[in-house]
């Protein structure tokens, strides 16, 4: 994920996802981010962005440190560090959250074959939590309808469009980030779902494969 925060407001119309409006921020060197005006984007979406934004006579997005997403106040762990924890993680919510950056790549047959891990990650943290029965996994897409089509019936998901803004992030208790997953030495030779579980600190061999 790259945060970034733009100079001017500006509307982000997606090419399979709903209208986004991006309010203008400049951040102030020695003051405090404001987080509703921070938003995450995808790595591979970044260029496509600045370009945008040139092409149409507007100033390019300023790009925020990326250390800013993990050590902000609240912020999500990392789904794969989850799993190292000895006892089961506390939360202070009622239930467990979980945020999936680019879950469902960018297309239908990403889509078909990341909605078993779903499943299966959402029947692992039932099995490590099981005094929580709410676990919500939101999926974040920059193809947002398309994935709902695939994603919108599997119990305890959610689709929402990219991007999302820091304030949103900080809500959840867990993430997993497939952003650039593309450039990962693994993708291009391990069946999808495998990918996708291994991703989300699962590992694959130890999944049956009818349930893959």
């Amino acid at each position: 994920m790259i945060p970034l925060c733009f100079p001017q407001q500006l509307l982000l119309r997606g090419q399979d996802s709903p209208d986004i409006q991006l309010l203008s921020y400049r951040p102030e060197i020695g003051k405090t981010l404001d987080p509703f005006r921070v938003y995450l984007f995808l790595e591979e979406t970044y260029y496509a962005m600045v370009n945008n934004c040139q092409s149409g006579g507007m100033k390019a997005p300023i790009v925020l440190v990326p250390e800013i997403v993990k050590t902000a106040p609240k912020a999500p762990l990392e789904l794969k560090k989850y799993w190292q924890w000895q006892e089961p993680k506390q939360t202070s919510r009622k239930g467990l959250r979980v945020c999936l950056i680019n879950g469902g790549g960018g297309g239908l047959g990403d889509a078909v074959m990341f909605a078993p891990a779903l499943k299966i990650l959402r029947r692992r943290l039932k099995e490590q939590n099981s005094g929580i029965s709410d676990i919500r996994l939101d999926v974040f897409s920059s193809l947002s309808r398309r994935t709902e089509a695939i994603m919108g019936n599997i119990s305890g998901v959610r689709v929402r469009p990219l991007p999302l803004t820091l304030h949103e992030f900080t809500g959840y208790d867990l993430y997993t980030d497939f952003s650039g997953m593309m450039l990962e030495e693994s993708f291009a030779h391990t069946h999808m779902t495998d990918f996708a579980l291994n991703q989300m600190g699962i590992e694959a061999a130890t999944v049956e494969d009818l349930l893959k």
